[in-house]
């Protein structure tokens, strides 16, 4: 037997029908956070790689061997965030 976590069991109760207006505020309240959250993610992602064309991420190479720039990964300077 497989055990599943059903949450819609939490927010849409059967004292709340027909309409389930606690059911339908979670998940309105989720899909309204996610929408920031993305927004967000997407802004920082175009104002991270203006501040990386700017040469304001190079300090990041000083001191460092060839092999340990390149392991830098997406701390690397040259790394763009795709938007």
């Amino acid at each position: 037997m497989i055990l599943t976590y059903d949450s819609s069991s939490w927010t849409y109760t059967s004292g709340d029908g027909p309409k389930y207006p606690i059911g339908h505020s979670i998940n309105l309240a989720g899909q309204i956070g996610t929408f920031f959250l993305a927004v967000f993610g997407i802004f920082y992602c175009m104002r991270e790689n203006k501040a990386r064309a700017a040469g304001k991420r190079d300090h990041r190479l000083e001191g460092l061997t060839e092999e340990e720039a390149v392991n830098l990964g997406y701390r690397h300077p040259n790394f763009r965030y795709m938007t």
